[in-house]
């Protein structure tokens, strides 16, 4: 047996002013070699270092095409995908004959000239390689599931987590089951049912916890080869945004179609328990944080998220901090190339007025001008340093009680480590500002006393009812109380 794996993955916001460049590829992951050399995905796992050690292990013949991640941004240029999907199929193309192709691609991936890129892609791949050989997909359950990718994947399935921490679990799940489509043993068969509803669900809240772990039974107990929760992407414009219930069956259409009409329905009725919403708005929060007992508060600044597409560059916190004259806060790591230069030329001990933030557009605010000094530096060069992937990064102090970090690469904050290499230690802090929400506000959690999220302008708006949508045809909830109307499936 031979297996061919590859990888385009990014996630669209298209409320981002940020392009989706091959440099943003570069900056990431961008990679064609042996996969004896890969480079894992450091923020969420390496489904493709999973697939060649699962094929290792069984004496299948393994090979690694194009692997490519980018943090995300806005839409894709049509260069950057023209480019991409023309070297992971040239791959492909060069790997023939293969039995099964094992992709991972995101899900929500949205170009200049592609609203569907996912689609796209598997079409292109279907052409090239026939119906006799399986192509299975792992997705991230933020996608816009659409009919071209069931069309054209003999099985499609998501992380069934939010945060991400199952990745290398599904990527087994997906090996496993390929391989059973290709000796014959099953025949998958799609059922999808959209749930209506444009919104965040994290699985580790009841009672998406409790459903999530039932997903687990029913492919464990074989009543399905697999189901997923596809989420959707909210701030993604596509015409196929929205959460939408997947479950593969053998052979069998119409089990497939009731049993995704079942969970979906049931994930409807529970929509509001199960919808993420952030725990305050901005000037709550900073009255929250000035009004708590001792502790560290973790303020995840949501709107600004960077894995969501967000910047990282808003001032929006930063200003009613200095409004308010609230103090003992750590914000950061605020991206903004610009100002951390500056910092380098002045040197650490330096007292210089700065200009900060609000530099990628209007949903980042307007920049700050501060009196600063500079507490320390460290170079991005190091790859030895945790915080490394950062670029360069600048500790200031500004007015004796805030600290901010400047950086110079944009990228996702998962590690306290970012900040605490600098010296900076945040137990001491009454408050930490990020540019996070699900995973950032995990790995911050054993050192906080709560750690809470916070509704600010920006690209990824929490209050989903102000979204604006132009691209989806059908109504969808919060927006729309009762998107099903008089024709509502849902039994109460």
């Amino acid at each position: 047996m031979r297996v061919f794996s590859g990888a385009i993955f990014t996630e669209t916001n298209t409320f981002s002013p940020l392009p989706t460049s091959l440099e943003d590829f570069s900056a990431g992951i961008l990679y064609q070699g042996p996969a004896a050399e890969a480079p894992p995905l450091v923020v969420f796992g390496s489904p493709w270092l999973k697939w060649r050690d699962l094929c290792a292990a069984r004496g299948i013949d393994y090979v690694q095409g194009l692997i490519a991640f980018a943090e995300p941004s806005g839409m894709m240029t049509a260069e950057t995908f023209e480019n991409l999907t023309s070297r992971l199929l040239e791959g492909l193309t060069a790997s023939l004959p293969v039995d099964v192709v094992l992709l991972t691609l995101h899900g929500s991936m949205m170009a200049e000239n592609c609203f569907d890129v996912e689609g796209a892609v598997l079409e292109k791949a279907r052409a090239i390689v026939g119906h006799s050989t399986v192509i299975a997909v792992l997705i991230d359950p933020h996608a816009h599931l659409s009919r071209d990718m069931l069309e054209y994947a003999d099985l499609v399935a998501a992380f069934h987590e939010w945060p991400h921490t199952d990745v290398e679990e599904r990527a087994t799940h997906v090996f496993e089951r390929a391989l059973q489509v290709a000796a014959g043993h099953t025949r998958p068969t799609a059922g999808m049912y959209d749930c209506r509803m444009i919104a965040g669900f994290p699985t580790q809240r009841q009672p998406m916890r409790a459903f999530v772990d039932q997903l687990k039974r029913l492919e464990v107990s074989g009543e399905v080869i697999s189901a997923s929760f596809v989420h959707g992407f909210p701030w993604g414009d596509n015409p196929d945004v929205g959460a939408k219930m997947l479950v593969w069956t053998d052979a069998d259409s119409a089990d497939a179609e009731r049993r995704a009409h079942e969970l979906g329905s049931f994930l409807f009725a529970q929509r509001q328990s199960i919808t993420l919403r952030a725990d305050f708005e901005l000037d709550e929060a900073l009255t929250y944080l000035d009004q708590a007992p001792e502790g560290l508060i973790v303020l995840c600044d949501a709107a600004d998220n960077v894995p969501g597409g967000g910047a990282g560059d808003s001032t929006f916190v930063l200003s009613r901090l200095l409004e308010r004259g609230l103090g003992d806060v750590c914000l950061g790591p605020l991206w903004d190339p610009m100002a951390t230069a500056v910092c380098f030329a002045a040197g650490e001990g330096a007292h210089l007025a700065l200009r900060i933030g609000g530099k990628s557009g209007p949903n980042a605010g307007d920049p700050v001008d501060v009196e600063a000094r500079i507490v320390k530096l460290m170079r991005g060069s190091d790859e030895r340093q945790a915080g490394s992937r950062f670029g360069d990064r600048a500790w200031i102090e500004i007015g004796g009680s805030i600290d901010v970090v400047l950086h110079t690469c944009r990228a996702t904050l998962t590690d306290p480590t970012v900040l605490t290499e600098l010296g900076i230690d945040l137990k001491r802090r009454k408050g930490f500002v990020g540019k996070m929400l699900m995973h950032g506000g995990a790995a911050f959690a054993p050192m906080a006393a709560e750690v809470l999220s916070v509704a600010t302008p920006g690209t990824l708006n929490l209050n989903y009812e102000s979204v604006v949508l132009t691209r989806r045809s059908e109504p969808w909830w919060p927006k729309n109380s009762d998107p099903f109307g008089q024709k509502n499936p849902i039994k109460q």
